[in-house]
């Protein structure tokens, strides 16, 4: 190192014979070697890093060993090459390097070989996740759309029966129904949760209304089967930040699955505590919900949450997802669950949570602004986008029944012409399908957005599609809510009271 001088030690393969033969020709001087090697057998495209990682002055100021790869051009063509720098100190003390080279050709082409592998295989599981999206999305836009017609019109029909064999034909109807949209949401909320494309939607919410609109939903059947379903609520902070479909599905298939295993005569229990929480702003919230039901058997608990699983028992009903949903969900949020049970005595799940805490004094003054609402739904007008004459003619007169004008468009095309058409100020609010032909409700909110004088108008999507990215889609476009089929009347009625009042406002 100290004078620049080299010896070529090993003269194996063709680069070693190249090598000895320009140390003779450059009097073994580095400086003089390296450029000429550099020249004549290193690929324009390597040249410039080879000259730098081997000079001379990077080889005095270095002392770690280190290797890089450069193309070697060889009589066959280019080929990799891996130079080795290692350093040595001779029995002088003085210090000296060592550098080797070696023919990595087949290793790289296998390496590169393999990336261009994981590429196209990383592209094609690309392809079959938007594919698997796009099923998803057809599956429940092509599903929900005929179950919300058929329990809308059982709905309507359920209001004009008087003969009680017909009424009892039309409740297993209604029941059936909503089991079979119960079994279609869990097939297909849990393709969503294990393709990764379920995400937290959070907003303020109530955790005294979440638990008490979920136990009211089973009040019937819990009163029809004799069970006695006790709701016990302890808590300080009641609104909190949380995705409340997801808290909301949770706690239906926890509270359903007890009803439904629970005999005659027994008991239900969803207790709700809050606990003292470490993190500030956030707290702790435990829900528990026990049984006096058929229980579980103890080899059959490790397996509970796993997907498509039931216990063997010919009174167990259901696709065996509910509970797996119900994991992940937890999951999802950062929480735990854990289950106690006894085969013929009951069980008991525990689910606890952390939620960050939300100022109850600004929500209170928002919901008492919208209760107070000088905004009454009766005598508006709206505009209906929907190419389904059924559901059309249900959500007709759903609206119609709340006091509404509905004017009809059977599509997006013709849901942009009526407003272009009508004179300002004709409609209240549009209430916009998504999936239609000719002109997706999309594509016909950024028209009407487009609209000068009439861009302002309310426009809420109603989509048998129910997963988060439609809503955030929704909205992007410039709409201003978001509902899902089967419509909720008394949900629609509020969100476009509240959308009003805050148009009104601006």
């Amino acid at each position: 190192m100290d004078q620049g001088q080299i010896y070529s030690y090993r003269e194996a393969g063709s680069n070693g014979k190249c090598i000895a033969d320009f140390c003779r020709s450059y009097h073994d001087r580095w400086t003089e070697l390296l450029p000429a090697y550099a020249k004549d057998l290193v690929s324009d495209d390597s040249r410039d890093s080879f000259l730098e990682e081997l000079s001379f002055e990077k080889l005095k100021s270095t002392n770690e060993d280190y290797s890089f790869t450069y193309e070697y051009m060889s009589d066959e063509g280019i080929l990799y090459y891996q130079a080795r720098v290692s350093y040595v100190k001779k029995k002088d003390r003085t210090r000296a390097v060592v550098i080797g080279t070696r023919n990595i050709d087949d290793l790289i082409k296998k390496e590169r070989l393999q990336k261009e592998q994981l590429r196209k295989a990383y592209i094609q599981a690309e392809n079959a996740s938007m594919a698997k999206t796009d099923f998803l999305n057809s599956m429940s836009h092509d599903i929900r759309t005929p179950m919300n017609v058929i329990l809308g019109y059982n709905q309507l029909m359920k209001k004009q029966l008087t003969d009680p064999v017909l009424v009892d034909y039309q409740k297993k109807i209604e029941q059936s129904g909503n089991l079979l949209l119960s079994i279609i949401n869990d097939v297909l909320n849990m393709a969503r949760i294990e393709s990764g494309k379920s995400v937290l939607a959070q907003s303020s919410e109530s955790i005294v209304d979440m638990v008490e609109e979920v136990s009211n939903v089973f009040g019937a059947m819990a009163k029809e089967k004799e069970i006695a379903l006790d709701t016990k609520i302890d808590i300080v902070h009641k609104q909190v930040l949380c995705d409340s479909t997801k808290v909301k599905e949770i706690l239906v298939n926890l509270i359903g699955n007890a009803i439904k295993y629970t005999p005659s005569g027994g008991r239900v229990t969803v207790d709700v505590k809050e606990l003292e929480c470490l993190k500030e702003g956030y707290g702790t919230y435990q829900v528990q919900i026990s049984d006096t039901g058929i229980g579980m058997s103890e080899s059959f608990i490790p397996t509970l949450f796993d997907s498509f699983t039931r216990e063997a028992s010919e009174n167990i009903m259901g696709t065996g997802l509910g509970m797996a949903i119900v994991k992940k969900l937890v999951d999802m949020m950062g929480g735990t669950i854990d289950v106690e049970s006894v085969l013929g005595k009951g069980s008991c799940f525990t689910i606890t949570i952390d939620h960050k805490v939300v100022d109850e004094e600004v929500v209170k003054t928002e919901n008492e602004d919208l209760s107070i609402s000088k905004y009454s739904l009766e005598g508006k007008h709206i505009l209906l986008a929907e190419d389904n004459e059924l559901n059309a003619e249900f959500a007709k007169i759903i609206l119609e029944d709340f006091g509404l004008h509905v004017d009809l468009a059977r599509d997006g095309l013709e849901c942009v012409g009526k407003v272009i058409e009508k004179p300002v100020g004709t409609y209240d609010f549009i209430l916009m399908d998504i999936q239609m032909p000719n002109m997706n409700g999309y594509l016909a909110t950024q028209k009407i957005r487009a609209i000068p004088e009439k861009n302002n108008i309310p426009i809420i999507a109603m989509s048998a599609n129910a997963f988060d990215e439609d809503k955030k889609k929704a909205l992007n476009v410039g709409m201003d809510g978001y509902i899902s089929k089967p419509i909720d009347m008394d949900k629609v009625g509020k969100q476009i009271i509240k959308i009003l009042k805050n148009k009104a406002g601006n």
